[in-house]
């Protein structure tokens, strides 16, 4: 039995690890980083398993150009504000 995965579990799981996107304008993609959070406020995740999850994020929150970006990561931004996690 698999299990559909929603916009809201790729933003509970971005703000679970405290991954933003961001805009790589040289290679026009989306790409990810580490938010500015307090140590040890959010889960830790390996940088190649991070990377395997990519894609699906991606496709998730239909992340195809930099306002798209943007406004996830605006999101995000203040989930982890509203939480107490972000510097």
């Amino acid at each position: 039995m698999s299990v559909a995965l929603t916009r809201q579990d790729a933003m509970n799981w971005l703000v679970k690890f405290g991954v933003i996107p961001y805009w790589d304008s040289i290679d026009k993609k989306p790409l990810f980083r580490k938010a500015d959070v307090k140590k040890g406020s959010v889960a830790f995740i390996s940088r190649e398993t991070e990377e395997q999850v990519w894609p699906g994020v991606i496709k998730l929150l239909d992340l195809k150009t930099e306002a798209d970006c943007a406004t996830v990561r605006r999101n995000v931004e203040h989930l982890l504000r509203e939480q107490g996690k972000l510097l």
